[in-house]
């Protein structure tokens, strides 16, 4: 995405003749570059993360989710799409979905409900937790460990 924000600024540049206009779309595609850098600099500097008493939910642009490692029942690695309006929402009632790019791949059941609020997203309690990371399987073994740890 970053490389096509700075091909389109090329292009928009050689191609466009009208200067007002020319200015006016490199401004918009610096924008459009530095959000771009700002999205990847979040999902390095704001990481999920699974300690010996919580797992935390950190999605891109949404509210932290806590969840007591004693409370998680299961945790599988599943992919599901879906098509969501918001990447962080309450979907069925009691699924609480953190997606990413459409997608989710760990699974992560509750043994009682969690209480959430994520503002426009919704709030509610929760028995299941769908939710992205980029090796689902590394994710599932890490937050098993805990799991059996705290039994």
């Amino acid at each position: 995405m970053l490389g096509v924000n700075g091909l389109e600024l090329v292009i928009v540049h050689i191609a466009l003749s009208w200067e007002p206009g020319r200015v006016a779309l490199f401004v918009l595609g610096v924008v459009g570059v530095v959000w771009v850098l700002g999205v990847i600099a979040t999902l390095h500097k704001c990481p999920h993360v699974i300690s010996d008493r919580e797992l935390r939910l950190r999605p891109v642009f949404a509210a932290s989710v806590r969840v007591p490692v004693g409370d998680i029942e299961s945790v599988r690695a599943i992919t599901r799409s879906r098509s969501l309006k918001r990447v962080a929402e309450i979907i069925d009632g009691d699924t609480l979905v953190f997606e990413e790019s459409s997608s989710s791949n760990v699974t992560v059941d509750l043994r009682v409900p969690l209480e959430v609020d994520l503002g426009r997203g919704g709030a509610g309690a929760v028995r299941r937790i769908d939710f992205w990371v980029d090796e689902p399987a590394v994710a599932v073994s890490a937050i098993r460990d805990r799991i059996r740890q705290g039994d």
